[in-house]
């Protein structure tokens, strides 16, 4: 059975490394395991025509209302413009270990175009999330018209934040998700939206980078021309800037004589002042990112993946300074929650290190479970035919819409109550 893997990988606004990283491990596991995959290079809806290799010649050209924003956007690609030509330069070098697709596909292409799989199947991340200008992206849902009759397998689907969608976008997700042969979602949030939907229980499991160990990760690193030759903290910042955070591990590393490498697009911070050596590195490949991470004497970090990596190293690390959930449920999953450092006390980092006997006992059993979920449902579907979860999505598209009314009726209700007690 010859399997399509639809995620985020090289396409990515952001460069991400976790991004680039999930997909190449899911797709090892997979081989590890004689099970032929090819990863579709694939672009999301959101990204429209957006320049990777140059941010900047993007920005001039859609410009955001906002003057002041606008302006400071600008000065940071334009700093960043030879740094990110670098960055991006190594994120296509890594792009072809993938075992892929020759054509770069959207929604509208696999709309038109049959690739020829038994079976798709979409590996995490926040695949699922809605996005307030172009909504859900079909592809990710496995809902293009090539992929009709398919059999479809969800690993570790993510929709980001916990929060509901408008009506339609709910009845598009229910619609969608009920066409699968099997789902598995990486966040608690997410199974307890489905169960709540569609009343289906499905597994929550490990993140794709989870299904290798470290020593696979360790054959990729390749050590920075410029690396610290001497102990050294790691703060990794991903999508929200927190300088709090970055604060917190210079005053740790002051503390304990560590040099502080700050991995993050946040050149603002090139003007902080620091007692140790410092420095904020943008142009970083996956494989130096896996390095720093993996040699640090500790890491700070709001990143999902950096502290997912954190934990496959046995890297000592603290979290903090993000919203979503995701970080927060991980940590909780493997018995980790004092590494979350909560607002306005992220200097509460006195204390003991991580015991990764304990955890990486949880980290095993969760992995094993995950990785006999992804096998045992390729199996079966092996030899039978496409068979949806939920045969009639009518029935809860309608239960939806009713609920949805009613409160609706009552948020209606409300307001025309704080209008008269206003008045």
């Amino acid at each position: 059975m010859k399997i399509g893997i639809l995620s985020v990988n090289i396409h990515s606004t952001t460069l991400s490394y976790g991004s680039m990283l999930h997909s190449y491990a899911f797709q090892k596991f997979l081989d590890k395991n004689h099970i032929d995959s090819d990863v579709i290079e694939y672009k999301p809806a959101y990204f429209g025509d957006f320049d990777e290799k140059h941010p900047l010649f993007s920005y001039v050209s859609n410009p955001i209302a906002d003057e002041n924003a606008q302006r400071e956007r600008l000065i940071k690609w334009r700093e960043l413009f030879y740094e990110r030509e670098k960055r991006y330069d190594k994120f296509q070098s890594f792009a072809q270990r993938y075992k892929k697709t020759e054509k770069c596909y959207d929604q509208q292409l696999l709309d038109e175009t049959d690739l020829g799989y038994d079976c798709y199947i979409c590996a995490s991340d926040v695949i699922w999330k809605y996005n307030q200008k172009v909504g859900f992206d079909r592809g990710f849902y496995l809902a293009c018209k090539s992929m009709q009759g398919k059999k479809k397998i969800a690993y570790a689907a993510s929709k980001g934040s916990p929060k509901h969608f408008n009506l339609k976008a709910e009845e598009d997700f229910i619609k969608w998700i009920s066409d699968f042969d099997a789902i598995s979602v990486r966040q608690q949030t997410l199974k307890e939206y489905i169960k709540e939907k569609v009343n289906l229980d499905v597994l929550r499991v490990v993140d794709p980078v989870f299904l290798m160990d470290a020593s696979f990760y360790e054959k990729l690193e390749i050590k920075p021309k410029d690396a610290p030759e001497n102990g050294f903290l790691v703060v990794c910042l991903a999508m929200d800037n927190n300088d709090e955070l970055v604060q917190t591990a210079l005053k740790y590393g002051k503390d304990h004589n560590l040099s502080v490498i700050e991995l993050s697009v946040e050149i603002q911070h090139r003007n902080f002042e620091a007692d140790v050596p410092y420095k904020v590195i943008y142009d970083a490949g996956v494989e130096e990112w896996l390095w720093y991470l993996h040699n640090a004497e500790i890491v700070f970090t709001n990143s999902f993946h950096a502290a997912s990596m954190s934990i496959i190293y046995n890297t000592q690390f603290f979290a903090g300074g993000r919203g979503g959930g995701k970080i927060e449920e991980i940590l909780d999953m493997f018995g980790l929650g004092d590494r979350w450092l909560l607002p306005g006390k992220f200097d509460d980092y006195n204390k003991p290190n991580i015991n990764y006997d304990a955890v990486n006992i949880l980290v095993n059993e969760a992995v094993t479970k995950s990785s006999d979920f992804l096998l045992t449902t390729i199996k079966n579907l092996e030899n039978s035919a496409h068979k949806s979860v939920i045969s009639n999505p009518k029935h809860y598209i309608i239960s939806n819409r009713i609920r949805w009314i009613k409160n609706q009726k009552k948020i209606d209700l409300i307001k025309k109550i704080v209008k008269k007690l206003i008045r």
